[in-house]
């Protein structure tokens, strides 16, 4: 099963940050999942988690709880607001979220990560 990642909707749940690594946690990210014909479903997944390693950020983490109204993800300057999982990139890594609330969180890092949900995480969205 294929999936792909997308920002924009997504909900952080919470982030942490220790040693120069950040943890991403979504309480629903936003996902499609690629069916049979080559149709998009689009649906939520919780417990995902984005993984920074040797990252620097500008903003608050702690601040940034709640629903998405845009990000990207850039790697070697190549930027995309939806990216297929699994993920996992090194080199220059550059991811913007910017939540409803109106917070800002800047990433900046050397790899990024995030493994795909099970298939029974994946609730499809029938929302018109």
């Amino acid at each position: 099963m294929q999936f792909e990642f997308e920002f924009y909707s997504s909900e952080i749940e919470r982030i942490e940050a220790d040693s120069g690594d950040l943890r991403v946690h979504f309480s629903a990210a936003h996902l499609n999942r690629s069916a049979p014909g080559g149709a998009r479903v689009p649906g939520y997944a919780g417990k995902l988690v984005m993984r920074f390693s040797d990252a620097r950020w500008s903003g608050e983490p702690e601040r940034c709880i709640g629903g998405l109204a845009d990000g990207s993800l850039s790697v070697d300057g190549l930027r995309q607001t939806r990216f297929a999982l699994p993920l996992n990139a090194s080199g220059s890594i550059v991811v913007e979220f910017r939540l409803i609330s109106g917070t800002q969180l800047s990433v900046q890092a050397a790899q990024v990560s995030c493994e795909p949900p099970k298939p029974d995480q994946f609730i499809e969205s029938y929302a018109c």
